[in-house]
């Protein structure tokens, strides 16, 4: 009887040591920034700022007239998106595109040194960002020239 009732607490400790320590490694991959609200294609079409993947590499840039447009890819989330700024001293209005997918303006003009985010796309590789800063808004996306892209 004496030795049933060991076994049993023996049985017990370890179940409770198991939910403490599986609790403990997903409180630690949490901690470390595997909190992303989407993968994959899961992702599409949503902003990474709003999902947890916008902790991003900028992959290529292109200098275009009043401003910057960037390439940038989540290596959380495997996904790409366009982003583009204005750099021209002036407030104006500005649209950032993934080429073929989305295309984000800003409404109205912006301050120099602000931008807009295209929504983002999983994928490997082949995204190509375009953008631009106008004295007019843009709306639609833009696919190229080369000039305005960045890929």
């Amino acid at each position: 009887m004496k030795s049933q009732f060991r076994f049993g607490l023996l049985v017990a400790l370890v179940a409770l040591l198991s939910l403490v320590l599986s609790l403990a490694v997903q409180e630690s991959a949490f901690a470390m920034g595997n909190h992303a609200s989407c993968s994959g294609t899961g992702c599409n079409g949503k902003y990474a700022s709003s999902t947890g993947c916008d902790g991003a590499t900028t992959v290529k840039t292109a200098f275009i007239p009043r401003g910057t447009v960037e390439l940038r890819k989540s290596s959380t989330c495997s996904t790409f998106w366009a982003r583009t700024t204005n750099t021209g001293g002036a407030s104006y209005y500005v649209n950032a595109s993934l080429a073929y997918y989305y295309f984000t303006n800003s409404g109205a003009p912006i301050a120099n040194g602000q931008g807009v985010y295209s929504y983002q796309r999983y994928g490997i590789s082949g995204f190509k960002a375009c953008g631009g800063v106008e004295n007019f808004i843009q709306n639609w996306r833009l696919d190229g020239p080369s000039s305005q892209c960045a890929y």
